[in-house]
């Protein structure tokens, strides 16, 4: 598979931030978006708007907003038979920009396959894909297809942030925050709670393994 570079951890982690500016990279270099790379985020977030990824520091760029993988295949592919081919408008793509991969379907890691398998056969060149997403949910389970595709990246990039719960005396703990905290009305929630609920600081925060708190949790039997 072409370079497939993964940016992964909790959130607040600046994984966005790290998309943003590769992005800004590829400009400096002349390249256009929806021209020679494409920023995809998943339709499911628009807390920064609808198609604009946004990190917590303020960042945004504009996105195009995607359902699922096979709609990534439709938007970058089109069906000629039993085959398909490159859209006309997509023959110079250099890059692929996904954020919020964890929201898509399991199907997203063939599709990434099979786009780089295409683009070699069609251009003779690889395409770069560089994805953002959470490693795990708010219970510490794998989220969603993102372990399917860190298993075919060539580089995996886990990134930390910083625990703020108090730690007494006016500070915070400040330890590598590793994992995704949902909180509640305050409170952390049920191992069972639905996976799925779109937020900001006021729903989640990240947070030391000492510190992340699932109510519930089932033993291993």
């Amino acid at each position: 598979m072409s370079p497939l570079k993964v940016e992964t951890g909790p959130m607040f982690s600046e994984k966005t931030s790290t998309i943003i500016s590769g992005i800004h990279r590829l400009e400096r270099a002349g390249h256009q978006n929806n021209v020679n790379f494409l920023v995809i985020n998943n339709k499911i977030d628009i807390r920064y708007g609808d198609n604009i990824i946004g990190s917590h520091k303020g960042e945004k760029y504009p996105a195009l907003g995607v359902a699922d993988s096979h709609q990534l295949l439709d938007l970058i592919t089109q069906e000629t038979g039993s085959d398909r081919k490159i859209r006309p408008g997509f023959s110079q793509l250099v890059a692929i920009f996904i954020d919020e991969a964890q929201f898509f379907d399991s199907g997203l890691p063939d599709v990434l396959e099979y786009l780089d398998d295409l683009f070699l056969q069609s251009t003779g060149r690889e395409i770069n894909i560089h994805i953002a997403g959470l490693d795990t949910d708010f219970a510490r389970r794998p989220f969603g297809p993102m372990p399917a595709i860190m298993s075919k990246a060539i580089e995996v990039n886990k990134h930390t942030a910083v625990c703020t719960v108090p730690n007494g005396g006016g500070k915070l703990c400040g330890q590598p925050a590793v994992y995704t905290q949902r909180l509640v009305n305050g409170e952390p929630p049920n191992y069972d709670d639905p996976v799925v609920v779109i937020g900001a600081e006021e729903t989640y925060t990240a947070r030391c393994r000492h510190h992340h708190v699932v109510y519930n949790k089932p033993k291993p039997k």
